[in-house]
């Protein structure tokens, strides 16, 4: 098939990565039994497109492990958005993309952003391999009256401003639950500005656990928050694309979501894994 021809073709062996502990899903027999039958030659080329908050922690932690063990696999990464690399992967410029069930953009809701909204369909032709759940942290300054708390509770927050990015309809949905409309300070889509102004005090944000192991500002601190639906993380891919190299990405991806041998954990703690 088409958007199979590039990755058929042999590649010069290298790893380009040019990119730039959540609980692991607990895997189905479906989802397991579609890893185990994977057959992943050891060469080649994939081209994966991965969301911001992957190729901060998960991605790069998946394209070490690959680099021990298929060193001669080139792989070429892209950051974009869910449904920019749903589009990729249908017009056969990427083998391979980590999504999640996204954070949709309601303009009902959200006038002021003025974007349309991001929910999108799958593609039923397409395969899709889950990889972890993932949750909101809310990002605190370190000596914040609640950073002594292992939970935060959003209506515990009700009184404070919020810099926030502009997916942001699950949160406002969640404040109105809590009883509150958030006074928002900013509006950021960079995860790096969003920790510098919540460690100026700007405000409070949310991000994704999955997000905040990249930046270890001493000035913040992340606490999960209680009462906010989960993310599902999944990988993507064309059914036919089991037998190309793709399968060894999507191999390392999974493993990357668990404790190694030598006792290093998982990507994101597991800490709060039952807390609803």
């Amino acid at each position: 098939m088409e958007h199979l021809a590039h990755s058929l073709k042999a590649a010069r062996p290298r790893l380009v990565t040019s990119v730039t502990r959540t609980e692991r899903m607990p895997a189905d027999a479906l989802a397991e039994e579609e890893l185990a039958s994977l057959n992943s030659p050891s060469g080649g080329r994939v081209r994966l497109a991965a969301m911001q908050s992957s190729c901060v922690s998960l991605v790069p932690r998946a394209l070490g492990a690959l680099r021990r063990t298929h060193p001669e696999l080139e792989v070429t990464v892209t950051q974009a958005e869910c449904p920019v690399s749903h589009g990729l992967l249908l017009n056969g410029e990427i083998e391979l993309a980590v999504m999640c069930d996204v954070d949709a953009v309601d303009p009902a809701v959200e006038p002021e952003t003025g974007r349309e909204s991001l929910t999108i369909d799958i593609d039923p032709r397409l395969s899709r391999i889950p990889l972890l759940t993932d949750r909101r942290c809310v990002l605190l300054p370190a000596d914040h009256p609640a950073a002594a708390q292992p939970f935060v509770s959003l209506a515990d927050l009700a009184e404070e401003r919020w810099v926030l990015e502009s997916g942001r309809a699950r949160f406002l949905a969640a404040c109105r639950e809590a009883g509150f409309t958030p006074r928002i300070a900013a509006t950021v889509d960079d995860q790096l500005t969003l920790h510098h102004l919540v460690a100026h005090r700007i405000g409070l944000a949310v991000l994704n656990t999955l997000a905040v192991t990249a930046h270890t500002d001493p000035r913040v601190v992340t606490r999960p928050l209680t009462g906010f639906p989960v993310r599902h993380v999944f990988a993507l891919l064309w059914p036919d694309a089991r037998n190309i190299p793709a399968a060894a990405l999507l191999r390392a991806l999974s493993d990357a979501t668990r404790p190694t041998a030598d006792g290093v954990p998982g990507i994101l703690p597991s800490a709060a894994a039952g807390q609803t």
